[in-house]
């Protein structure tokens, strides 16, 4: 089922409703329309007739398919998720115009998420035609109109915080409204998401700050740009008025002086949301990034956030819009090496380069020792066609993955094709027993390294992986031969034809 590019419009009704539950009240006067929460019942139903829409629609029934989504769209009056997926079926089975007549309905509906258009699979067969562009920007445009407001700062509420007796409690609440937003995600556009997330995040300050006030070590101005930074995911792209909302708070924190450690703090989380403003295709980006360079200059040698800082200035160096990349590897690997195993170096490197750090800093040595405790190294590969796999059994897109490695290793391993397949599971949920069980019951054969330890595995610092799966095909020579999206799904066959030799 279609997960990954959901998002919807929805009529009114906000967190407003539990805001007004306790005693506090908004600072600003002006309100917007939030997003509509619906019933467990009826999100689910609505995930089970778009599970079956889309059965319908891998065996070709485009009907069928059209009606269940047209089904569930009753469930949720206003919400545009089933004119998505309508859009969905119609590009597979080659409608182009009705796929751009559903398409447009969406944006003209406020749908502000152009990435969902450019990247999702459905809408490959559309990327050629003109039309597909325009709606894009539309798409885009939307997502800054709607997330305009939060350019405003974190709403800030006043008077007494009495709903909550402990910090303990409110926390439970935060993760609890956090649960409710996650299950409603997929069904609002980007910016309601967003203006959600804002909403709970100035409540839960004021109560925070409340329930802090004998504590002379809390700082509410620090608290308030480390929570704006936890809006958005490092990962999105483009965060548009997000980072003017970080800004701000970093901006009003800073005036007052603060002592170096949360100076430090402020300026990198201004620098950091600067150089994640806008998204690559974006030429704004190069103004963007030299504005983070004023915040993120400012922070000395020897502060614990001054490598993160240089990983950042080094990476919008090259990102530029025309800058001359012929440098990048090198000043790269200067500050991977000054600063191993650093934590912010390598949250920098694997959310801007989406795991292609590698690729960059290649070669990479292995190091290690697969499940039968026999040493592993890339040496031993030379010659060979060598496919790195970073992955866990917890994880669906690596699930999703698996026939195909399977099918590939039982057609390419007889020509040179071998596979590591390097593990994130964890030892609470998974041993070394019930890890070799597992991937004996899915067919995997090829050779496997998990040392139990999940993200802190150590090929996975060294390897600068933020996500997985991130699969590295590595050639006969010893070179990068292919990484990440190159390596998935239909691309991969290919990738191992060109890298054997026999596609070239």
């Amino acid at each position: 089922m279609k997960r990954f590019f959901r998002f919807s419009i929805v009529g009114a009704c906000a967190l407003a409703a539990l805001l007004a539950s306790g005693s506090c009240s908004r600072k600003q006067s002006a309100k917007t329309a939030g997003p509509k929460y619906f019933a467990d019942s009826i999100l689910a139903k609505a995930e089970e007739l778009t599970e079956k829409g889309y059965e319908l629609l891998d065996a070709k029934d485009l009907a069928g398919a059209t009606a269940k989504f047209a089904e569930a769209a009753k469930l949720m009056p206003g919400v545009l998720l089933q004119e998505y997926n309508a859009a969905c079926a119609y590009a597979r089975m080659g409608k182009t115009d009705e796929a751009f007549r559903s398409l447009t309905r969406l944006v003209d509906g406020g749908m502000d998420m152009p990435e969902a258009l450019s990247e999702d699979p459905d809408f490959k067969p559309l990327q050629d035609d003109p039309r597909m562009k325009g709606l894009v920007e539309r798409a885009r445009a939307n997502f800054e109109k709607g997330t305009a407001p939060l350019a405003a700062g974190l709403p800030e509420y006043t008077g007494p915080a009495d709903t909550f007796t402990s910090v303990a409690s409110l926390e439970a609440w935060m993760k609890g409204q956090n649960r409710i937003r996650g299950k409603h995600r997929e069904f609002w556009t980007a910016s309601q998401y967003l203006s959600e997330q804002a909403a709970a995040a100035g409540r839960y300050l004021v109560d925070l700050k409340a329930l802090k006030s004998g504590d002379p070590s809390f700082d509410y101005g620090l608290e308030r740009v480390r929570t704006s930074m936890r809006l958005q995911s490092p990962y999105s792209p483009g965060w548009g008025s997000v980072t003017d909302l970080v800004l701000r708070e970093a901006d009003s924190y800073l005036k007052g002086a603060p002592a170096a450690a949360g100076a430090d703090e402020a300026n990198y989380s201004a620098g950091t949301a600067l150089s994640l403003k806008y998204a690559k295709d974006d030429a704004r980006r190069a103004e963007a990034f030299k504005q983070a360079e004023t915040y993120l200059s400012k922070i000395a040698d020897g502060s614990e956030f001054y490598p993160g800082a240089q990983a950042a200035l080094v990476i919008n160096a090259y990102a530029a819009p025309g800058a001359d990349k012929s440098g990048f590897g090198p000043a790269l690997r200067a500050v991977a090496e000054r600063f191993p195993a650093n934590e912010r170096v390598h949250r920098v490197l694997s959310t801007r380069l989406e795991n292609g750090a590698a690729a960059v800093l290649w070669p990479i040595e292995i190091d290690g020792t697969d499940l039968e405790g026999k040493r592993v190294s890339l040496a031993e590969y030379r010659g060979k066609v060598l496919l790195l796999d970073f992955w866990a059994t917890w994880c669906s897109p690596c699930r999703a993955e698996l026939p195909g490695l399977v099918k590939a290793y039982g057609e390419y391993h007889p020509r040179g094709l071998e596979i590591l397949s390097i593990s994130l599971d964890f030892p609470d949920r998974l041993t070394k027993a019930a890890y070799r069980d597992s991937v004996a019951a899915l067919g995997m054969t090829w050779r496997h390294m998990y040392d139990e330890k999940g993200w802190d595995t150590e090929l996975v610092k060294r390897y600068f992986v933020g996500s997985i799966p991130a699969p590295f095909l590595v050639g006969r020579d010893g070179s990068i031969a292919a990484w990440g999206e190159d390596l998935r799904g239909d691309k991969l066959a290919g990738s191992i034809e060109k890298a054997l030799g026999t596609n070239p």
